[in-house]
């Protein structure tokens, strides 16, 4: 990775715990070769109206900004965003908004503010292949959700809840799922391997 401010080409910026102004987010907007950004604390949405100008950019991380659910609506502007890792301030909103994409197929919501309600929307994001909900609320009726998404492959839910057997059933239910990252008994596991052999679960 080369620095922002030296003026040099790059492709992967990562400046998670550091606090950043607008004028390094301004350098940064200026090198098209720019495709995977993790921002820190100083990227809130105060320069939101920079974001689309990142053209080739496919992968963002905001678990360190402070960004709001406004800034959600910019994501839709980057053509080729296809990965985004949605910051500790956003909430649902932010998943209503994100599931109108053309591009997205991987989330994490992992640091984020989801509940049900965003879950359920993101059902609307067609193309969605990879999700991180790890350390957010399961509830069966959230299990019941997740196992109406129709492309998921790769689902992480680590640190969320010891699944049981109906959520097992669930996950039964994504036809797509090829890995499940999960905290799982030693019974659930057996079950998985069971009932879905080729179904990896580290």
């Amino acid at each position: 990775m080369v620095n922002a401010i030296d003026g040099q080409c790059f492709s992967v910026v990562d400046m998670r715990e550091t606090k950043i102004g607008r004028n390094q987010i301004e350098a940064i907007a200026t090198h098209p070769a720019l495709s995977e950004l993790y921002v820190g604390y100083g990227f809130d949405d105060s320069v939101m109206d920079i974001l689309p100008r990142l053209e080739y950019l496919k992968r963002l991380d905001l678990s360190q900004s402070t960004a709001t659910d406004q800034f959600a609506y910019e994501l839709l502007e980057v053509p080729l965003l296809t990965h985004v890792t949605v910051g500790p301030n956003m909430t649902d909103e932010t998943f209503k908004i994100i599931a109108k994409s053309k591009t997205l197929q991987s989330i994490d919501a992992s640091q984020s503010q989801m509940s049900e309600i965003g879950l359920a929307a993101l059902n609307e994001l067609k193309g969605l292949k990879q999700l991180n909900l790890s350390g957010r609320p399961l509830t069966p009726s959230a299990m019941n959700i997740l196992a109406s998404f129709p492309d998921i492959e790769h689902l992480s839910v680590y640190r969320c809840k010891i699944l049981n057997a109906e959520d097992i059933e669930a996950i039964l239910r994504m036809k797509k799922l090829e890995n499940l990252a999960a905290t799982l008994a030693y019974p659930m596991r057996q079950k998985i391997q069971h009932r879905r052999p080729k179904l990896r679960v580290p």
